[in-house]
């Protein structure tokens, strides 16, 4: 049986989630303090929305 990671979300998803376009989220990556994608394939990337929120909270304090 194959284990779902309801975590991990696309860049799409991601971005729409917390209000910002995909380029933004992609330049916000680019950020060793952001939290870093995980790469599944050479062109799909899934992004941890609970870590990226909890970074985001963090940074607005």
């Amino acid at each position: 049986m194959c284990k779902i990671d309801t975590h991990r979300h696309s860049g799409k998803d991601t971005a729409a989630a917390i209000g910002v376009t995909c380029p933004t989220l992609v330049r916000w990556a680019k950020d060793p303090e952001f939290p870093q994608p995980m790469r599944i394939s050479r062109r799909i990337v899934r992004y941890n929305l609970d870590a990226v929120k909890q970074y985001l909270s963090e940074k607005a304090a």
